[in-house]
């Protein structure tokens, strides 16, 4: 009776491994700047909202209390903006690992069906 190799799944890990080094793969200083520079606009975003509800609250004249609105209405869309750019560069390494990984399972896929 043979024993099952449970070494397949540990082959398979250092081979990935194997191609990530040849590859050179790893995270982009300039996708980590985007990443941290969304994460501070969002928030700046957030204490320009509170100040500019803290402002409003303080106002008795309309058209003070406008100004502040429109000034957390500019809060939220940086606030916005902060997190699409956030998400935008901080998903990116993870896509292109997972790129990578798809490749390759392909080439395993196909390499096992060639022989």
């Amino acid at each position: 009776m043979t024993e099952p190799t449970t070494n397949t799944g540990d082959d398979r890990l250092d081979r990935f491994d194997a191609a990530l080094e040849q590859i050179g793969h790893r995270a982009s200083a300039h996708d980590r700047r985007w990443a941290l520079l969304g994460l501070l606009a969002m928030a700046a975003g957030i204490l320009v909202t509170i100040a500019a509800y803290v402002t409003s609250t303080n106002q008795a004249a309309t058209g003070d209390v406008i100004e502040a609105v429109v000034l957390g209405l500019v809060g939220v869309c940086v606030v916005v903006a902060g997190a699409a750019v956030f998400v935008r560069f901080s998903l990116t390494e993870f896509l292109r690992f997972w790129m990578l990984r798809m490749l390759l399972q392909e080439s395993g896929t196909a390499t096992s069906k060639d022989r």
